[in-house]
């Protein structure tokens, strides 16, 4: 295993199969969701360490069977972390998120609220340098779609107006670009931080997550109702064609839950 190259396909079939094994917590992340936590760790204002971030994939309640198998899998977040942020970084026209996609009336249909929902809880690691953004004007311009489709604000938008859902997949185009451009945008922040010394950072309060439960894309791909797909023609190399297979394992009694930021207009309070 190169430290240096981006999972390749059977490494993803990897890691997603380990995220719906019995073995993690019900509050754990499917690969979506990583993808979309990953990558806003790559693009967000600040440099998290991975001691703060790891947990949050596994869910509270992970049950390691070997010490082996817990250094593969953090191996393999940590390899697909970089690769998202050398690829934002080196080609961010060629970024494309994984996204679920189910097949509806003969249509393949992006599911995207599983990689904003992740996107939204790594913003939440890191909230209050967020914060400023959010606040701005340009907030909009850089998250939009994100943040109607990975929280809780968001989800009553979508479910009083339900001419948005035809957007879907133009919201679903529109995922790579607003990470590119947000890793342009804080950046130089970034740049600027890390040649400072500060503390480590806080973890960041439970109180910015609520649970809003779903029938998600995730349940949709327990059930073989869906399947992985980068979001555009345009797939990163080692994504090939072949990963738009079906997920039809099951797991029994899992709830998919959704983790939500509430630091914005856009974003409710969390419930405690």
């Amino acid at each position: 295993m190169d430290p240096d190259l981006p999972l390749d396909e059977d490494e993803l079939d990897e890691l997603d199969a380990f995220l719906r094994s019995d073995a993690v917590g019900e509050d754990a992340m499917d690969v979506s969701m990583l993808d979309g936590f990953l990558t806003a760790l790559a693009v967000g204002p600040s440099n998290l360490p991975p001691a703060l971030w790891l947990p949050a994939i596994w869910g509270e309640k992970v049950s390691w069977p070997s010490d082996k198998l817990a250094e593969r899998m953090r191996a393999l977040v940590l390899r697909h972390a970089k690769g998202i942020l050398l690829q934002l970084r080196e080609e961010p026209d060629e970024f494309d998120p994984l996204l679920w996609e189910r097949e509806v009336d003969g249509h393949e249909v992006s599911e995207i609220g599983e990689w904003c929902s992740g996107f939204v809880q790594g913003m939440a690691l890191d909230a209050d340098n967020w914060q400023p953004l959010l606040d701005s004007d340009e907030a909009d311009d850089f998250l939009y779609p994100i943040l109607l489709h990975g929280t809780e604000e968001g989800a009553k938008q979508l479910e009083s107006d339900p001419t948005l859902e035809d957007d879907f997949e133009e919201h679903s185009a529109m995922l790579g670009e607003c990470a590119a451009a947000l890793m342009e945008h804080w950046l130089p922040q970034r740049k600027r931080a890390s040649t400072l010394r500060r503390e480590a950072p806080k973890a960041a309060c439970t109180d910015y997550f609520s649970a809003l439960p779903t029938t998600s894309a995730r349940s949709l791909a327990r059930s073989g109702q869906a399947r992985m797909r980068s979001s555009a023609a345009r797939a990163w190399p080692w994504r090939t064609a072949s990963n738009l297979r079906q997920r039809s394992k099951q797991r029994a009694s899992r709830e998919a839950t959704c983790g939500f930021i509430a630091c914005s207009s856009m974003m409710t309070s969390a419930a405690s």
